[in-house]
């Protein structure tokens, strides 16, 4: 298994971190990566020379009672959120891995 080395892994709690790393990467031409529960067999949340947005500190959910929708944080994982969900009498489809996060 390869060991990535970003040069910084930025752990965000709202999408204010989230735009302002962005900015960062931007300005000094660095290239992102995204990383919701880092369930990725690929290798594509990570890598060598790059930053690492992880988002699984986003975990919020706030339901509209009214209309049903549901506001969801990139960093629920499905196994929280299907909870979280049907606590409020709503679902979300989705796959048979809880680990995976909706980001």
């Amino acid at each position: 298994r390869f060991k990535p080395r970003p040069y910084f892994v930025v752990l965000c709690r709202c999408k204010e971190d989230v735009q302002m790393t962005f900015v960062t990467a931007k300005k000094y031409n660095i290239p992102v990566r995204i990383r919701a529960s880092g369930h990725d067999h690929e290798g594509e949340s990570s890598g060598d020379g790059l930053i690492v947005i992880d988002v699984s500190n986003m975990d919020h959910v706030k339901v509209d009672m009214a209309t049903k929708i549901a506001h969801i944080g990139p960093g629920n994982q499905f196994k929280d959120l299907t909870t979280k969900l049907a606590n409020q009498n709503v679902m979300v489809p989705h796959g048979t891995c809880g680990t995976v996060a909706i980001a």
